[in-house]
């Protein structure tokens, strides 16, 4: 009986075709160098991005509150206490990954897009 099941063994496993991918390259192809290597024209290298914030001010508001950029998972990105009758042109940095944000200014909440680059902040 166990001789049995070792023939079977041995002729069940042993005469498996090899997986090949495909989709796998002939490695003496590959680029030996970072010159050699072919990207797309609209490849993005950079791994972050600038965002321009633009508070507009509100003449005689009193408020002052905490302006806030977060992303969806809450990582803060900008803080800075901010009275609403004064303007405020700053940049962030961002992860280049990052498409939506928030801003928040007291009780206001705005999400916005990441990928603008410019973001007016109208708190009226």
């Amino acid at each position: 009986m166990f001789l049995l099941l070792l023939v079977w063994q041995l002729t069940t496993t042993s005469c498996k075709k090899a997986d090949v991918d495909k989709n796998e390259q002939d490695v003496s192809a590959a680029p030996k160098k970072f010159t050699e290597m072919k990207v797309n024209q609209n490849f993005t290298w950079s791994t972050t991005k600038v965002i321009q914030l633009n508070f507009k001010s509100i003449p005689n508001d009193p408020r002052n509150a905490v302006l806030r950029v977060v992303d969806a998972d809450g990582v803060v990105y900008f803080k800075k206490l901010q009275s609403a009758n004064q303007k405020f042109n700053g940049s962030i940095v961002v992860p280049s990954h990052i498409t939506k944000l928030k801003y928040i200014y007291g009780s206001i909440q705005q999400e916005f897009n990441a990928n603008a680059g410019v973001v007016n902040i109208d708190v009226k």
